[in-house]
């Protein structure tokens, strides 16, 4: 089987996934600790916009961030390979009274049927990137839709995850504290897919061979457990606050910011 046959083969087995995933999905979003991550990473993205600049939203899920995009006066087009998840956002954005500004549509990033240099920002958010085996297909192609200077904020399921590791290693599930580092498959709606947990260096090192300059990096969930852990958000809430609360003075500083549950990294178009 050629490179693209597996690409492909592998895009549907996420799609397939993610239609079946798609309903809890939406459930875990609406938790008020996911919440609180997300407005970190769109308060980031928000800053910098010029009034009214258009924003593609890759791997856009439920539609929670075009929907956020659209109210604060940005026209947004998401893209998501799964047609449920496509689905849920239509519903979100009509039920927002959004849909003069936000779009969405099924849709891969490596076929990027937008029109070129017409976005201030792209943003790929909580993960998508994660299901990318080579980020030089997903630079690339988000480079053909930015104009010059254009922003692209990306969240990645980090490499390692210090709050995670302590959970499992002290569980004695020794295979699942070191998963991250060593990659492989994860169980997503009944389905194996494959999950790349890229390296900061790799990211750096795309992102300047496709013509793009670093401009920030910093971690969610560093201290604070992450955000699958639903249980102990919910049995331990004073202690996740104080937690969370650690993690705003930790998630900008050398080591610790890339070990959080998630790493943002963002770049700048040169």
């Amino acid at each position: 089987m050629n490179g693209n046959h597996a690409q492909t083969a592998e895009a549907i087995n996420v799609a397939s996934a993610l239609e079946q995933y798609a309903h809890e999905y939406r459930l875990n979003v609406g938790s008020s600790h996911f919440l609180r991550s997300r407005g970190i990473v769109m308060n980031y993205i928000l800053d910098p916009l010029r009034d009214n600049s258009p924003v593609l939203d890759v791997n856009c899920g439920t539609g929670i961030d075009a929907v956020l995009l659209a109210t604060h006066g940005h026209s947004v087009h998401g893209i998501d390979i799964s047609s449920a998840m496509i689905q849920f956002a239509r519903e979100n954005i009509t039920k927002a009274g959004a849909a003069e500004l936000a779009t969405v549509e099924v849709g891969d990033y490596r076929k990027l049927g937008v029109p070129p240099m017409t976005h201030g920002a792209v943003l790929s958010n909580f993960g998508g990137i994660n299901f990318c085996k080579d980020l030089t297909e997903f630079f690339a192609s988000v480079a053909g839709t930015l104009s010059p200077g254009g922003l692209l904020v990306v969240n990645s399921v980090s490499h390692f995850s210090l709050s995670e590791f302590l959970i499992f290693l002290s569980k004695g599930k020794i295979g699942k504290a070191l998963r991250r580092p060593f990659g492989g498959k994860a169980r997503i709606g009944g389905r194996d897919v494959g999950i790349y947990y890229h390296t900061k260096n790799a990211f750096i090192k795309t992102g300047k061979e496709s013509g793009f300059t670093l401009e920030d990096i910093f971690g969610l969930c560093v201290f604070a457990p992450p955000l699958w852990a639903e249980d102990f958000y919910t049995n331990h809430g004073m202690l996740a606050k104080f937690l969370e609360r650690m993690d705003d003075f930790a998630r900008h500083m050398p080591l610790l910011r890339t070990s959080g549950d998630f790493t943002v990294y963002v770049f700048r178009k040169a």
